[in-house]
């Protein structure tokens, strides 16, 4: 299994690709944060616009926090603590 965040995003209705294929991908990738839109059809994008652009906004500013913990951690060992609790509970990030 690849150990990188993954998202995946499902419509409910794909007229290709149903609900095995889903599961399927989630049993592959058990930690991917996985979205089942039930209204949604093969093109998810255009069928949950609001929701799923929203998903993607949220994993692409979560990859870049935690790259950027990550290399605060490797640069600065020993200010891990202080690199991880500058994570905010809404998103935002600081280093001292």
């Amino acid at each position: 299994t690849l150990h990188h965040p993954k998202l995946i995003l499902w419509g409910g209705q794909d007229f290709c690709f149903d609900k095995h294929f889903f599961e399927k991908w989630v049993e592959i990738y058990p930690d991917a944060d996985a979205h089942w839109y039930s209204k949604a059809g093969h093109y998810v994008l255009e069928d949950a616009l609001d929701d799923v652009s929203s998903k993607i906004a949220e994993f692409i500013r979560s990859m870049n926090i935690a790259h950027r913990i990550a290399e605060q951690a490797r640069l600065h060992p020993l200010k891990k603590s202080v690199v991880f609790s500058s994570l905010q509970k809404n998103g935002t990030y600081s280093y001292p």
